[in-house]
């Protein structure tokens, strides 16, 4: 289960894809799962979390985005349930002028191709192959 803590309410995953079609800058992400530990002193900006795969998936996805480098991600998280949401936000942005002017060259098909079959299996996964089908993105 994520959350997602924003300025102005706490939105579940769905409700922030829905509303953003990828992760608003002003929220903050964590995953509760087993082993997750949160240490808040003062103001949840100042909230450390560690523990759990799937933080640590969002701290590297967090990383990709700021170096712009999205194809090491892509490739260092072939089995993460974040990188197909991620790669469909990428997907989404794929057509914007300062996306394309200052993003590295994504290939989708070959990354959606690395990813794992229990991933592209998923119902998220089948959609996002069929929109891939359906629409050949800018490379």
């Amino acid at each position: 289960m994520s959350l997602y803590f924003g300025k102005d309410s706490t939105r579940t995953f769905e409700d922030a894809r829905r509303r953003f079609a990828f992760v608003d800058p002003e929220t903050s992400q964590i995953a509760l799962e087993e082993g997750t530990k949160i240490s808040i002193s003062g103001s949840i900006d100042d909230a450390i979390v560690k523990g759990g795969k799937l933080n640590s998936d969002l701290l590297d996805m967090k990383a990709a985005i700021k170096s712009r480098k999205y194809n090491d991600y892509f490739a260092s998280h072939p089995d993460s349930p974040i990188s197909i949401t991620f790669l469909q936000a990428l997907f989404t942005l794929r057509t914007n002028e300062m996306f394309i002017k200052y993003s590295e060259a994504l290939d989708y098909e070959k990354i959606f191709s690395s990813f794992s079959s229990s991933k592209k299996e998923t119902e998220r996964g089948k959609k996002h192959g069929a929109l891939l089908a359906s629409n050949k993105p800018n490379k």
